[in-house]
């Protein structure tokens, strides 16, 4: 809720690394992240965001204040959209006409991100954590992908998980052959 201006002041006043002290702080043994489909590149955003500060732009270096990155124990995507090009791989091209994620839905959810134009943010890590530096994802907890065989993105979360593997990162990827998105 609201904040009384007093209140909001005396804060303002407080130093940054005090505030950082004084915060609770999850046991790493209970932290966990997941997330289905669009919400599985909102997860991975969020544990590459902090990793790939040395990025970016220095007003938002600033802002987020040099925060240490707090890993969870694990984390478990779910046919994850983890690129949003437009390129077509195999699985989009093959199974263009998924009953959850058909082609045009598929391009009308890469549209409202990249407004139809081959914009920097296509190849971005955080909307496509497929194009994340090695560095940052060698930091990434034990990683595990569940995604359906019959699924438009099941060449992102393989080619993902390739990577991911090959940079150390622990984990498993599930295929579910005669499931769609």
């Amino acid at each position: 809720g609201p904040v009384p201006r007093a209140d909001a002041q005396r804060r303002a006043r407080v130093p940054r690394a005090a505030r950082a002290q004084a915060r609770p702080r999850l046991s790493r043994l209970a932290a966990r992240r997941g997330g289905l489909s669009a919400g599985g590149n909102l997860a991975m955003a969020a544990l590459l965001a902090p990793l790939l500060l040395h990025h970016a732009p220095p007003p938002v270096v600033e802002a987020l204040g040099g925060c240490d990155p707090v890993m969870p124990d694990a984390i478990l995507l779910l046919c994850p959209v983890l690129n949003i090009c437009r390129s077509p791989s195999p699985s989009r091209v093959v199974f263009a006409s998924d009953v959850l994620l058909p082609q045009p839905l598929l391009k009308a959810f890469a549209t409202a991100y990249d407004n139809d134009s081959d914009h920097w943010m296509v190849r971005d890590p955080i909307f496509s954590p497929v194009f994340a530096p090695d560095e940052a994802l060698r930091q990434l907890p034990p990683t595990t992908i569940l995604c359906g065989g019959l699924d438009p993105l099941l060449d992102d979360s393989v080619d993902f998980n390739t990577r991911i593997r090959r940079m150390g990162v622990p984990g498993e990827l599930h295929i579910y052959r005669s499931l769609p998105h």
